[in-house]
């Protein structure tokens, strides 16, 4: 949200050019100075392209990077068959996203992000050779 203190190692993502990204390798969205895509074939990978392409309304996009075996709201995403209402607000909860956590999991990785005041969090995993978009939740923030 305009006029809101990111979270300390936090870096806001919204405007990135293309092949471009605020922070380090430290994160899909970074954690300080200026710094690139994350490597292909990495968890950080995955949920870049994930939330970038919800950033940018590119929903068909989506298919490569969500799990086959997704379920609810993600199987939809993944589908590209979320109903134009649902995109919109979706896209406008995500307009300013920050990684403010990530942790490993279970053969893969969880990245948490805040944008606005809508808390998002991202789980990726292997998947063959690559690494896909299992769980994706979002809750408003408290404060």
């Amino acid at each position: 949200m305009p006029g809101e203190t990111p979270m300390p190692g936090a870096v806001p993502m919204a405007g990135v050019a293309p092949g471009a990204i605020p922070g380090g390798a430290a994160g899909p969205m970074g954690a300080g100075g200026a710094g690139q895509v994350p490597a292909t074939g990495t968890p950080e990978f995955a949920a870049y392209e994930f939330i970038l392409a919800i950033n940018k309304g590119e929903f068909e996009k989506l298919e490569s990077v969500i799990s086959a075996k997704a379920t609810g709201q993600l199987k939809d995403l993944r589908n590209n068959s979320l109903l134009s209402g649902k995109k919109d607000e979706l896209k406008q909860e995500l307009a300013t996203p920050t990684l403010t956590n990530q942790k490993n999991v279970a053969s893969g990785k969880q990245f948490t992000l805040r944008s606005g005041q809508t808390i998002v969090s991202v789980t990726v995993k292997k998947e063959g050779e690559d690494y896909k978009v299992v769980e994706f939740n979002r809750t408003k923030a408290r404060r």
